[in-house]
């Protein structure tokens, strides 16, 4: 049985996240391009590891 991936709300979620991302490092220099975006992602995850 295949599944539709896209249905599932946690791929959903995650599709909007990656576009926010894109959007938000869009303007950044190339030269630093990677590690910025690595440090934003390093910095959700820790952000949505915190107790709430």
């Amino acid at each position: 049985m295949v599944r539709d991936y896209q249905k599932i709300k946690a791929w959903q979620l995650a599709d909007k996240l990656v576009l926010l991302v894109y959007k938000a490092t869009k303007g950044f220099p190339k030269s630093e391009i990677w590690g910025l975006t690595r440090r934003l992602a390093g910095e959700y995850l820790l952000y949505q590891r915190q107790p709430t």
